[in-house]
This record gives structure tokens, C-alpha cells and sequence, in this order.
């Protein structure tokens, strides 16, 4: 077939761009708006069909135009666009590129250009100034712009290399007409331009892969290096993924392609070719209804800095299937050890119950077998202790999601995974954890209503349920969320928190660590990548184990070892736990059954709630046989004993704004229990009080039996 007539079916009535290394057109397949089908020939006169977008079938593109395979070959006719070039490039051509990007630079300050650029990318002029942006009116001479590219005024982007040396260019229409938006330049004689483009802004730090300069202008504003990637189906090539690792020096990598399909298969195809030389890439997800990064930050403006640092620091990798061949004790060890280096937590065995709550995290998003989501809370008496720390690194290694002041309808979205489109290939794995910070300050507001909240945080302890709200868009129908979730949280005000959600909870008590116990601080850039790389670990571990037949018999086989030690609640909990002890093998069964003997009743006080504790508080009172006024051996004035559980328990003295219990608070607290005031007489007063011997039958049913004498009149 002639030449001419293969370019003219293929684009199908579209433009047809010649340039050095063939024709340009339309994509006949995905029909996109710009061209982005290169049609070369090789020596040997073979037609060569290269969809630069999306990577179209070329058997979808000939049955699409009714062309067989048989019309590529034998290409006759005037051959004069040159065959797919070679990479290689001579001084000539960098210096005549290098001429070209210093005049269009020139012209950069206070052109269109430099307003587009500030607008759309949050380019400031020193960034700009730092990577070379430049503006060209279409007056600017250089050999290697295309016709298309001189019609219309272009921010001009230089493609430099890690060294920043210019290899190639790209330049962005400022007139809104063109359809191309983004211009490349035509190749020299045999020879091609970069496709890769780094925006170099950090010596340290993750380097983000994004789907063309839109996004990579982005990311430089941030602060963030970048590398931009010229074309969806540049990512099919492992010698993309070769150039980045080689320009990256040992940085992690975040891939950020675009919420659609094509950057779907951009980020997939970079991160098979990154396993393959054994870098593990993590992926940046995208705000619902945000196309690419440039649309993120139109659509939150200021803010976007900080919520693209956090999605960066977030970012997890994409687990590939089948990839996992260690020994899964050997994993649960490192990650024990890896939480040991940064806490301090006393008795050790509770680093045990740590890892295998995080590791039935992964079980519980698996397999429907596992039924129960035990709850982790980390409580301190004082600040500065770890906890918020410990949330972290648990929420990193569970790859959850930290709340922060949530209310119940983000919680219910964050469960569900509802904050991601179901195309998104960042999106998690439901049930998604839930991570708590400062838990206690959301009960200890006064007049805050959180009977929602803790209704949902309270029935996500067992699968299957689910709570029921309006559809705010027809109040006729309802919308059924499920509410089953592991959760994991941290606090102070312990005594404030709902008596459900403690009772489902391993509670931990931290505690502030001694000049000389002090632990190895955290460093995100150096540890961050540990974390989750053991994530990583442990995703692809649970999904090959997690058969529901295999966990069910598991799950029997434990609940008969622990049935003699815990029995109701307490057995669920522990059952779920020793689950992936006893699938990983080794020395964790043992591991999993020592802790619950060790620490089967450990945090009950914790669990106690806030009238319990007060009955606790005075019957310390009565213990330390301080008498005197308004108290001795058998009576309490109401007064007093305010006065004296203050002494026995801080947490009272925060009562009534600051001012401590008084009578009526003691009143309330002992009225929960049946216990009322009385006439007493302590010497020659008389005042309302109480007996100690009427708070003998709830210390001993609360509070267990009383080793000391029965109090007698």
C-alpha cells in the first residue's frame, strides 16, 4: 500500500502532521482529540503503528479502518519521514535546544506565559527561574518546532536531565485553541528527543512519576521533586522504568498517573517494571472527582500543599499478586522488632498482641470468616508518653486512616471506602482501620452530642452490621452503611470514654520513658519506607492464606485453646488475635497464648467507667484510715468525701469546670449504685452522709470481694 493512503485511512479524514520520525494522527480506536497515533517506517518499508496515549491495540486500529495486517508491509511510495531514531544525541543539537530555551526564558517574566503558569501551576517566578520556564510568541526560531507548535503562544517547559542538562522540550498552548494543548518538538534526522522531563526541587525525599509536565509543574510547586513522564504508553517500556531508578539515587518512588484509565495503566505498567529491577513504588490516590493533580489544586486551592503532603506521606504500595515467598513468622518478627526501635511499652508481651492485631487487620479485609474486629487503644496518664507516636506507626503499618475530630458520617465514608471511586487504583481495601487521635477530647466536650459517633464505633465490632441513614438527596430512601471496622486509638481522659468501646478493647498504658529508656526517634524519610514495605509484606502474605475454609478451622482450633483461660467477649478478642499466630506458625501460637495469659486482665481498671472509678476512689478512701473531720470509721459527711476522693483520684479535681466534685456529684455517683444519703454524726456534728457499711455490697460486686474486715455499726 502507498504510503499516503495508509496515513490517509488511518486518520480517517483527521489531520495528518509530518514530521522527522513519521505522520502524526488521530487515534482511530480511543478517538481522542488529539493525535497521538505515529506512524513511522522502518528500512525494511514496514509500516510501524505507536498510539502514544492509551497503547491501542494495533489489530483494534487496522479492524477499526478496515485495513488488514498485510497492508503494513511493502509500505511503496516516497518515504520521507525518517524510522523510529535512536535516543542518542549530539552537542549540536543540545546546544541549538539549549539557544532556543535561554531566548524563550528571556521572555518569561511578566509574559502570559508566567501568569499561566502561576495560575494553573502554582509556579512562582523563582521556581520558574529554577526550572527554566520559558514563553514563545510562535516568533522564536528553532529548527525542531513544528508547524502547530509556532500557530500558537506556548509556556515552553524544558525536558532537563538529572544533571540539568536540556534534552528535549514541550510547550503548552496559552490561546485555548489549539487542540493539542501540549506541542512537542520534531526529532533531529535519526535521532529523539527525552520523553522524561525532572523538575529536580529536593536533594532527599520521594520523587513523584506523573502523567505528563501538567502534573510534574505541579508537584515542583509543591516543593516536591518531580519527574514527568511524556506520554501514557511511555510507561509500557522497561526502559522508562530503567531511566527513572537510574535519575532517582535510591529515593523512594511515588507513582501519581491520572484517576483514568490510561493512568491506571500508567501507574500499573511502571510498577511491574519497577518490581521487576526490585524497587517497590508506592501510588498517590486522587481526591474524588480530580482528574490529574492540576485539577486537585484548582479544586482546593490554598490548602493543596499541606493535603498533597499528607497523600504523599500516605501513599502505600500496590501489592502485586502471588509476589510473596518469606516466612511469615520471620515477618511478624520484623515487624515486632520495627515497633520495638520507637516504643517503650511495658511488659514486653504487649508488642506481641501489637503485631497481631496489625496483621488480623489484614485477615479481617480478606476473609468473611473472621467475623470480629477487636479494638487497640494506647492510654497515658500524662502527655509525651508515645501514644500519639504508637497510633502512628500502627495506622502506617495497617495502611488505615487517621481521623482527625470525626464525626459519624466521615467515619462511616472512611470505613466504606466511599472517599474513593471505585476506578481508582489507590483506592483501599474495606474494611478500611480507623485510626482515633485524642479520642478522650471528643467525649470530654460538654454539650457535644456523640451519640452517633459512638453508635457506629460501637456496633463495627462484629461483621454484619450495619447502621441506616437518609439519602440527603431523597429523604425518601435510606442508605445502608456498613459499620465494621478495626479501629485503633489513643487517649488520655480515659474514665471519659463509652464503657463499649473499652470493653472491646486492648487497652495498652503507656508510659513515659526515663533519660536513660529513651527509644529511637521516628524519622518518616528514613523510616517511613520500612513501614510500608512491611505493609506491603503483610498484604500479600494474608491474601494468600486467607482462605475462608483455612480461617474457620483455625479460628475453632483456637477458641478451644483459649476457652479455658477467657470465656464471652474476651474469647472473641483473643481468638481473632491468635489467628495470624497461629497461620504464620513458628514461635507465635505460643506467642499469642502466653499474652493472653499474661495479659487477659491487664487495662480492666483502664476499662472501668467514671462512676466506677469514683466507687474505686472511695473505698481507697475508707482503706487509708485518715480520719477526721466530718469522717472516721463508720460515717463520711457528703462534703468530705468530695474532698477526700480528690486525694485519692486527680481526674475529680477536673470536675464542675475546673472546681473539683462537690456534694451533689458525690450524691449522683453513689446514686447509681443504690446507695443514699443519710443523717450522720461524726463527734457533735450531724450532717447529711453516708455509711461505709451501705458501700460495702457495691464495692464487693463492682470492685471484688474486700480483703479486709466486713464493716459493722
Amino acid at each position: 500500500m502507498h504510503i499516503d493512503t495508509l496515513v490517509q485511512r488511518l486518520a480517517a479524514g483527521g489531520p495528518a502532521e509530518q514530521r522527522s520520525d513519521g505522520w502524526l494522527v488521530r487515534c482511530p480506536v480511543h478517538r481522542d482529540r488529539h493525535p497521538s497515533l505515529l506512524i513511522s517506517v522502518s528500512p525494511e518499508r514496514k509500516a510501524i503503528l505507536h498510539c502514544r496515549s492509551q497503547g491501542c491495540d494495533v489489530a483494534a486500529m487496522l479492524k477499526q479502518v478496515g485495513l488488514a495486517w498485510s497492508d503494513l508491509f511493502d509500505v511503496t511510495g516516497e518515504i520521507t519521514a525518517g524510522t523510529a531514531p535512536s535516543t542518542e544525541l549530539d552537542t549540536a543539537d543540545i546546544a541549538a535546544l539549549t539557544a532556543y530555551l535561554d531566548r524563550a526564558q528571556m521572555a518569561f517574566a511578566g509574559s502570559p506565559a508566567a501568569t499561566y503558569a502561576r495560575q494553573r501551576f502554582g509556579i512562582t517566578e523563582d521556581i520558574a527561574r529554577e526550572l527554566r520556564l520559558g514563553f514563545d510568541a510562535g516568533t522564536t526560531p528553532f529548527v525542531h518546532l513544528s508547524d502547530s507548535f509556532r500557530e500558537h503562544p506556548r509556556l515552553v517547559v524544558p525536558f532537563c536531565t538529572t544533571d540539568g542538562i536540556a534534552h528535549g522540550a514541550q510547550g503548552r498552548d496559552l490561546s485555548g485553541t489549539d487542540p493539542n494543548r501540549w506541542a512537542g518538538l520534531t526529532n533531529p534526522e535519526g535521532k529523539r528527543w527525552t520523553h522524561l522531563a525532572w523538575f529536580s526541587r529536593q536533594a532527599h525525599g520521594p520523587v513523584v512519576v506523573t502523567e505528563g509536565p501538567s502534573d510534574g509543574l505541579v508537584v515542583a510547586a509543591t516543593g516536591f521533586t518531580a519527574v514527568a513522564v511524556a506520554g501514557a504508553s511511555h510507561a509500557r517500556r522497561r526502559a522508562t522504568a530503567e531511566a527513572i531508578v537510574a535519575g532517582n539515587a535510591g529515593r523512594e518512588i511515588v507513582l501519581a498517573g491520572d484517576a483514568d484509565e490510561s493512568g491506571q495503566q500508567f501507574n500499573t505498567h511502571l510498577t511491574e517494571h519497577l518490581a521487576e529491577i526490585g524497587i517497590r513504588a508506592r501510588w498517590l490516590s486522587l481526591p474524588s472527582g480530580c482528574g490529574d493533580l492540576a485539577d486537585w489544586r484548582q479544586h482546593s486551592g490554598d490548602s493543596f500543599a499541606d493535603e498533597f503532603g499528607e497523600a504523599i506521606r500516605t501513599a502505600r504500595p500496590k501489592p502485586l499478586d502471588g509476589d510473596f515467598d518469606d516466612d511469615p513468622a520471620e515477618l511478624l518478627e520484623e515487624v515486632r522488632t520495627f515497633l520495638q526501635r520507637f516504643l517503650l511499652i511495658e511488659p514486653s508481651a504487649w508488642f506481641d498482641v501489637i503485631t497481631l492485631w496489625i496483621a488480623a487487620t489484614y485477615f479481617l479485609r480478606r476473609t468473611e470468616a473472621a467475623d470480629v474486629a477487636p479494638r487497640l487503644g494506647f492510654l497515658s496518664t500524662v502527655p509525651g508518653s508515645g501514644k500519639t507516636l504508637a497510633l502512628d506507626l500502627v495506622c502506617r503499618l495497617v495502611q488505615g486512616r487517621l481521623a482527625v475530630d470525626p464525626t459519624a458520617a466521615s467515619v462511616l465514608r472512611t470505613i466504606n471506602a466511599l472517599t474513593h471511586e471505585d476506578s481508582d487504583p489507590g483506592k483501599p481495601d474495606v474494611p478500611v482501620p480507623l485510626g482515633l487521635d485524642e479520642v478522650d477530647n471528643l467525649y470530654a466536650a460538654r454539650g457535644q452530642d456523640t451519640s452517633s459517633i459512638t453508635a457506629v464505633l460501637n456496633s463495627g465490632y462484629k461483621r454484619g452490621q450495619d447502621t441506616i441513614r437518609a439519602d440527603t438527596n431523597d429523604q425518601r430512601k435510606a442508605i445502608s452503611y456498613t459499620t465494621f471496622a478495626p479501629i485503633v486509638w489513643a487517649g488520655l481522659a480515659r474514665a471519659a470514654l463509652p464503657d463499649a468501646l473499652l470493653s472491646r478493647t486492648f487497652v495498652v498504658s503507656m508510659q513515659q520513658a526515663m533519660p536513660h529508656e529513651r527509644p529511637a526517634s521516628f524519622r518518616p524519610r528514613r523510616d517511613g519506607p520500612v513501614a510500608d514495605d512491611l505493609a506491603a509484606k503483610l498484604a500479600s502474605w494474608t491474601a494468600s492464606v486467607a482462605d475462608d475454609d483455612a480461617v474457620s478451622t483455625v479460628l475453632d482450633q483456637v477458641e478451644d485453646e483459649l476457652a479455658p483461660m477467657v470465656s464471652n467477649r474476651d474469647l472473641e478478642l483473643w481468638s481473632v488475635l491468635s489467628l495470624p499466630a497461629v497461620m504464620a506458625g513458628g514461635q507465635w501460637p505460643a506467642r499469642a497464648y502466653a499474652a493472653c495469659e499474661a495479659l487477659r486482665n491487664a487495662g480492666k481498671d483502664q476499662a472501668e467507667n467514671i462512676s466506677v472509678r469514683f466507687l474505686r476512689a472511695t473505698r481507697d478512701v475508707y482503706r487509708s484510715g485518715n480520719w477526721g473531720r466530718g469522717i472516721n470509721d463508720r460515717v463520711v459527711f457528703r462534703s468530705a468525701l468530695a474532698e477526700r476522693v480528690i486525694d485519692a483520684d486527680a481526674i475529680f479535681a477536673r470536675w464542675g469546670r475546673g472546681q473539683g466534685i462537690d456534694d451533689e456529684h458525690v450524691r449522683r455517683f453513689l446514686a447509681e449504685f443504690g446507695v443514699r444519703p443519710v443523717v450522720v454524726r461524726v463527734g457533735k456534728e450531724t450532717g447529711r452522709g453516708f455509711r461505709w457499711a451501705d458501700l460495702m455490697p457495691p464495692w464487693n460486686r463492682y470492685l471484688g470481694e474486700d480483703p479486709d474486715e466486713p464493716i459493722t455499726e
